[in-house]
């Protein structure tokens, strides 16, 4: 009896230091180490497809495309792909077309009477969710999903079919809908915001939340940033920002990013939540003798995504010399991957990035339409 009231004596102290011992370190960051795939591997249809969009979720990979005619491909593997196109699909529309998160991948576009949202969990199967109150005439929607779940945005203004105002030349604002469940679709808000006649949205689903952004597809240097927990409430937090184009957003923590252009070319910004304003962040423009060197006002970002605890973004140069990749481990300095090290210089743009459970992926394009080519690379994700 003595023995083991003097054991428990000793563990459970030891239990007790245990539990209070430090956490482990978090990983640190790590760049991505490309491996590409063999373009032979790619069916003729999607080799040749010209690249809008991709979206990767546990079950897989969706890409979607044009010319010679809209496609969408599936894939488990990245290896083995397969046309997926959902039943009733005619078109997708002008601005990101697919999303995923977790289990499920959803595409929007358009059938022959209406805008409709399809989801799927294995890239095979879908369910249809048509979007109330919208019309097949709309020209620009674009989809996010994450977290707080699925969030579609359009462009309200007479002349893109959303219905007569008194001024015809009215910009009204951007058009939100949201399915917490990615399902049951339901017109949440229009956001108001007049500097932005001209601007063409994007929306980017945070582990947090949404941010509505503009996209380089616009017609004007509107200057909308717009953040939201819930897909229905949303804040102006764009003051503070240099007019221009807000190509990709994102969050790391209680941090946003901003990449984009201004008068002077590409930036980077950055503010943290309890911070009044924005920071001067740093983006790397390459070193000779690297190809796709040129100065800020040639080179673009296209998208931001999420990689081990920070983040990397894709775009392209002016000229369409090369793809460029950019990583950074924080979302205040951006590096440059170097291009020709990894083919990049091969290509006229990287226009698609997603990942699965295992696997981040990088969709190349070589050439422009009619004589795009695709080419592929993938890393293992980041701890």
């Amino acid at each position: 009896m003595l023995r083991s009231v003097v054991l428990r004596s000793v563990v459970l102290p030891l239990l007790l230091l245990a539990g209070c011992a430090a956490a482990p370190e978090p990983t640190p960051f790590e760049v991505p180490r490309w491996s590409p795939h063999d373009p032979v591997e790619l069916p003729p249809a999607l080799a040749s497809l010209y690249v809008l969009d991709a979206a990767g979720w546990d079950g897989g990979l969706l890409v979607a495309g044009e010319y010679p005619a809209p496609a969408l491909f599936s894939s488990p593997d990245g290896h083995a792909w397969t046309a997926r196109a959902p039943e009733g699909f005619s078109r997708f529309l002008r601005g990101r077309s697919v999303a995923a998160h977790a289990s499920t991948a959803y595409v929007l576009g358009g059938t022959q009477d209406e805008v409709v949202v399809w989801r799927t969990e294995d890239g095979a199967r879908w369910e249809r969710a048509p979007l109330p109150d919208s019309s097949r005439d709309d020209p620009f929607m674009t989809i996010a999903a994450g977290p707080r779940g699925v969030v579609v945005i359009g462009y309200d203004h007479p002349a893109v079919g959303f219905g007569a105002t008194d001024d015809p030349d009215g910009f009204q604002g951007f058009r939100v809908w949201h399915a917490e469940d990615g399902r049951s679709f339901r017109h949440v808000a229009t956001i108001a915001d007049d500097e932005s006649t001209g601007v063409l949205p994007r929306v980017t689903a945070t582990q947090d939340g949404f941010l509505l952004h503009d996209s380089d597809l616009g017609l004007s240097d509107g200057t909308p940033l717009f953040r939201s927990t819930d897909g229905t409430t949303w804040t102006y937090v764009g003051d503070g920002l240099p007019e221009g184009y807000r190509d990709a957003t994102g969050r790391i923590g209680s941090l946003t990013f901003v990449l984009g252009r201004d008068a002077d070319g590409l930036h980077a910004r950055y503010r943290r939540d309890d911070e009044p304003g924005w920071n001067a962040g740093g983006i790397d423009l390459g070193r000779l003798p690297d190809a796709g060197v040129t100065d800020r006002e040639h080179q673009w970002v296209v998208d931001a995504h999420p990689w081990g605890r920070g983040a990397l973004a894709i775009g392209r140069t002016d000229d369409g010399a090369a793809g460029l990749v950019w990583t950074s481990p924080d979302g205040i300095t951006w590096t440059r991957m170097p291009v020709r090290a990894h083919g990049f210089d091969r290509l006229a743009e990287i226009p698609a990035v997603a990942s699965t459970r295992d696997r981040t992926f990088l969709f190349g394009v070589v050439n422009f339409p009619p004589h795009q080519e695709v080419r592929l690379w993938s890393a293992p994700l980041s701890g």
